[in-house]
């Protein structure tokens, strides 16, 4: 009897260090958020890294129409944007740390490495939101509008 239940107890601890393990890798891999505007809520990629913020959505063929990529910065300052190694134009949304929208480009377009010109919004952000193109007039978001920021 003492025997079954340590052989059933060790298959029970194995199964849920399996699972702990998938779940470790598929989400740490991509942490994931949402951003939501009024009705209007996108789950967005968390890019919090440096290297992260120099990949972003590029190399990438395209975004579900409710995604996105939110790039984290530590402090409040001026990031300029470009569209490098993209396939599918995007529109790009400055936030400041209370969560108002700075700045937006609408439609910006993937260039090459030979034409590639930085979006500088010259405005202060911490947080820098990708949609897919036209998402932010389809929504209706506008400069000065406040977004919540799930984290």
């Amino acid at each position: 009897m003492q025997r079954n239940l340590l052989v059933l107890l060790s298959l029970v601890a194995f199964v849920c260090g399996i699972v702990l393990v998938i779940a470790f890798i598929f989400f740490s891999s991509a942490p994931s958020s949402s951003v939501c505007y009024k009705e209007n809520c996108f789950e967005v990629e968390l890019s919090l890294t440096a290297e992260q913020h120099a990949s972003g959505l590029s190399n990438r063929d395209n975004l579900l129409a409710s995604r996105g990529m939110l790039f984290v910065f530590e402090s409040e300052g001026e990031y300029p944007f470009w569209m490098k190694d993209m396939k599918f134009p995007l529109d790009i949304v400055w936030i400041s740390a209370n969560g108002t929208v700075v700045f937006i480009q609408k439609n910006a377009l993937p260039c090459d490495a030979s034409m590639c010109v930085s979006i500088n919004p010259g405005k202060n952000a911490k947080y820098v939101l990708e949609l897919n193109a036209n998402k932010t007039s389809e929504i209706q978001l506008s400069v000065s509008d406040k977004l919540d920021i799930y984290r």
